[in-house]
């Protein structure tokens, strides 16, 4: 550092550039200290909150200071979550006691929500048994599709007879329920129950109104033919997308 003294009596100086850097940071210090982000260097404020969110200070000829910064932030594509749900309507007829027979069709359509993504697509179901229950599928009964392991069918009463209503399932497309399903259905004169499951988690409820002749329980394999998914719009409004990285 060097000095003089003019004849007004004012003294002046000039730094080393090591004081000169010095000075620059605690002036970067200071205002981050005002600016609320403690006595820190620049440097130091952008490590701290990571390089996604760098903070820039710009100062005027005025002296005023600018204070800006670029947040950058991942998002994901959803939730995550997973659900649909429709319109069905089918057919079924069971007779049997234990053993017997039982027939089961079904035609649906839906909206799937996977996420951010919103699709709607159809359905057509079914599956079919007579004989007598067997835990192989192989021995005393005939199924189409053939049994899942260890869901042997079994009919337990009689009943005839169809009606339509609604389903509701975790899936998240139409694809999701081709299964094979382990499929139960309980059938009353008014109403029928029917619950689906598939070895990938994937489970549907049906509950459908109609008349039937009689009432029943049957169990066993069903099957499923979808169309594609469709692009869909949710049902009472727009769908809310949220843009990737």
């Amino acid at each position: 550092m060097s000095g003089y003294g003019p004849p007004s009596g004012t003294f002046g100086f000039t730094l080393s550039p090591a004081m000169a850097e010095g000075y620059g940071l605690y002036t970067e210090r200071l205002g981050n200290a005002f600016g609320g982000n403690g006595f820190r260097t620049n440097a130091e404020v952008n490590r701290a909150l990571g390089e996604n969110f760098p903070i820039y200070y710009m100062q005027y000829s005025d002296g005023s200071l600018l204070t800006f910064f670029s947040l950058s932030v991942a998002v994901s594509s959803g939730s995550g979550r997973t659900f649909g749900w429709g319109v069905t309507g089918g057919a079924s007829a069971a007779i049997g006691l234990v053993g017997g027979g039982f027939v089961d069709v079904n035609v649906s359509a839906g909206q799937f929500l996977n996420g951010n993504s919103v699709t709607n697509g159809a359905a057509i179901s079914g599956g079919g048994s007579v004989g007598l229950p067997s835990r192989s599928g192989e021995v005393g009964n005939t199924s189409a599709p053939a049994p899942l392991p260890n869901s042997y069918p079994t009919v337990i009463g009689r009943s005839a007879g169809l009606g339509a209503g609604l389903f509701f399932t975790n899936a998240g497309s139409v694809e999701q329920l081709r299964g094979p399903f382990y499929t139960q259905q309980l059938s009353t004169p008014l109403v029928s129950f029917q619950y689906d499951s598939d070895s990938s988690g994937t489970r549907v409820l049906s509950i459908t109104f109609g008349p039937s002749l009689g009432a029943s329980y049957f169990r066993g394999t069903t099957t499923t033919y979808t169309t594609p998914s469709l692009p869909g719009t949710p049902i009472g409004g727009t769908p809310i997308y949220v843009p990737r990285r």
